[in-house]
């Protein structure tokens, strides 16, 4: 089984990110108000503090991952290390030389679409 590139990874953790953000903020709005101390003490926080714990978690595997790329000369990531590689995190195929400029965001999404609908058709 081959192992999660940091980009799945850096996508697993904004995604992650957001929702702690966003029942954050509907925590501090439901302590504002006067709603029932019962639904953020007893459901509320202890989910928020998973979600702080689950954030931590995926942040140490996404460096992690990073990390273990850039020991193999190499990386996911758009806009990052100009110095090494770019790989295309769905196919490991080489989508941008090391040195060469980085790939804008609009090609980067269509190789990423592209890639993706390659692997639909393998199954």
């Amino acid at each position: 089984m081959p192992r999660s590139s940091a980009y799945f990874w850096q996508r697993v953790l904004l995604r992650l990110l957001a929702a702690v953000g966003i029942w954050g903020g509907a925590l501090a709005i439901l302590s504002l108000t006067k709603a029932p101390a019962f639904w953020p003490q007893v459901v509320g926080l202890p989910v928020f503090f998973a979600g702080v714990v689950g954030t931590m978690v995926v942040t140490g595997v996404f460096v992690m991952s990073k990390n273990t790329e850039e020991r193999d000369v190499f990386t996911t990531l758009n806009g990052y290390a100009r110095n090494l590689q770019q790989r295309d995190p769905y196919s490991g195929s080489v989508i941008r030389k090391a040195g060469q400029p980085f790939l804008d965001a609009a090609t980067f999404s269509s190789v990423l679409v592209e890639s993706k609908n390659v692997a639909k058709r393998a199954r």
